[in-house]
């Protein structure tokens, strides 16, 4: 067989890269599995038994007793570590949106270096993105999501400060085949440019995005939509609760964007996750993918979250979230704003079972019309501290929502497993 030599001279550098890469060698391999899972049903005599698909707003009230949806996730990850202290690392990841319709969610696989910049960590590949870190576990309100395929350097250090620079796309697929841009515009990529500053207790993100020819079709017409946006968040953390005396901690974290940087994009990609999460209570009364990018140039939208835990001598846990957001739709001529409030008090029995109790409010007001809804619950929990961080459970449910029949009775019950890993 004859080799070209333009194929010879290629095999002799990566031969050389190879060869300098082998002259450091690895001095370590390390495996590692993490992930989470919860596995659950909730069903009420109102619902002649079945099973409840949908309770409340979890992201508002507090997950706790009204979360109907099942959920897992996991990543595989090998690292080497080398000679000269470098390290790669490869990362694989899966979870239940696997088949969703954004391109930007699960499977994953990335891949991660240190030593390549002076400090810092290079990577690259599709990933969630500033997700684990700006999450209300109470809620599973992931308040910033940037998940998508991009490459970018994080926690690359000037001073005392830590600066981090990414690019992320983002898309809307009809099917896992279809990649194909359609007249209704809704699987048009999203560009975005991210850049964090980490300084003490302060963290700043901010987002400025760009996707061409965003548009929807009504079979006859197009509406045109904005085709860039903006938004920021910051957030302060404090190692005590608001200032009291005693064992806590606490966040504020204040969220701005305009165009694509606002509603269900407000600090967001374009994910599932984004599409459903609290956000605008208006386009339509619709959600989702389809419409989670119907933003005009002059929407704006504010968010403000405070949340954190206290932690009682006598073993008894307190974890509130107070929530609101509010939307400016300037060129439609109106708003809407949400606000909530919850709290999570636990109370120990023994060293494996304690009872976990849960109360949430919610308002949400619109051009012409609001809504409330209420919730409380109580859930005996079995539980048992692995001494390394994960404490798996399973739960009892009961939850009182006043609100959501129009007798103003109504009662879920059931089961959950919650654990991470």
């Amino acid at each position: 067989m004859k080799i070209s030599k333009i194929t010879l001279a290629c095999l002799l550098a990566i031969s050389g890269f190879a060869a300098t890469n082998v002259a450091y060698g690895a001095t370590s391999e390390d495996f590692e599995f993490h992930g989470s899972f919860r596995a659950g049903v909730l069903t009420s005599d109102d619902d002649e038994w079945e099973r409840n698909t949908w309770v409340g707003t979890k992201e508002m009230l507090g997950r706790l007793g009204i979360e109907s949806d099942n959920d897992w996730g996991f990543n595989l990850s090998k690292k080497w570590t080398l000679e000269n202290g470098n390290t790669a690392k490869v990362i694989v990841s899966m979870d239940d949106d696997s088949d969703s319709y954004s391109s930007s969610d699960y499977p994953g696989a990335s891949v991660e270096f240190t030593g390549v910049s002076e400090t810092g960590t290079v990577w690259g590949g599709k990933r969630d993105y500033k997700k684990s870190d700006n999450y209300v576990f109470m809620t599973d309100f992931f308040y910033v999501d940037y998940s998508g395929l991009g490459v970018g350097l994080d926690d690359y250090e000037i001073g005392d400060t830590k600066l981090s620079v990414a690019y992320i796309a983002s898309d809307r697929v009809e099917d896992e085949d279809n990649y194909v841009t359609r007249a209704d515009g809704t699987n048009n990529l999203m560009h975005a440019l991210i850049v964090g500053v980490k300084d003490g207790s302060f963290n700043v993100d901010v987002a400025s995005k760009f996707m061409n020819n965003n548009r929807s079709y009504d079979g006859s017409d197009y509406t045109e939509y904005s085709d860039k946006g903006f938004d920021i968040s910051a957030t302060y953390s404090m190692e005590d609760f608001f200032g009291l005396p005693g064992n806590g901690f606490s966040k504020v974290i204040a969220q701005a964007g305009i165009g694509l940087g606002s509603q269900q994009l407000l600090g967001g990609t374009l994910t599932t996750y984004n599409a459903y999460r609290p956000g605008t209570l208006s386009k339509g009364g619709e959600t989702g993918a389809e419409t989670m990018a119907n933003n005009y140039d002059e929407d704006t939208s504010t968010r403000l979250i405070l949340w954190g835990g206290y932690f009682l001598d006598n073993g008894i846990n307190l974890f509130p979230s107070l929530q609101a957001q509010y939307n400016d739709h300037e060129e439609e001529g109106y708003y809407d704003y949400w606000m909530s409030a919850m709290i999570r008090p636990t109370f120990p029995v023994n060293d494996n079972f304690y009872i976990a109790t849960e109360a949430g409010y919610a308002y949400k007001n619109w051009d012409g019309g609001s809504w409330i809804e209420q919730k409380f619950t109580i859930a005996p929990t079995i539980t048992m501290a692995t001494g390394t961080g994960p404490a798996p459970e399973i739960r009892f449910l009961a939850s009182y929502l006043p609100q959501k029949n129009d007798d103003g009775d109504y009662v879920v019950v059931g089961i959950q497993t919650d654990v991470w890993w």
